[in-house]
């Protein structure tokens, strides 16, 4: 949302802050490369999209902490 009101730089730090956080949310990785490559910074939107398949690919289809535990 920060993004779409042109309020890139402080875009990139709230997902940056996500990502220092949760380091295995592809979806904050994804977005964060969508805020770089407005930027023009297409290198580090790149890293940041490839990060985020590299952890789509490995991340649960439902969140672990949905799963009911076992008693």
């Amino acid at each position: 949302m920060l993004s779409r009101l042109g309020r890139r730089d402080l875009a990139q730090k709230v997902l940056r802050d996500a990502i220092r956080i949760q380091t295995t949310s592809h979806r904050a990785w994804n977005s964060l490369g969508q805020v770089l490559q407005a930027q023009g910074k297409n290198e580090a939107a790149t890293e940041c999209f490839l990060t985020a398949l590299d952890l789509e690919s490995s991340s649960p289809v439902i969140p672990f902490t949905v799963i009911p535990r076992e008693l």
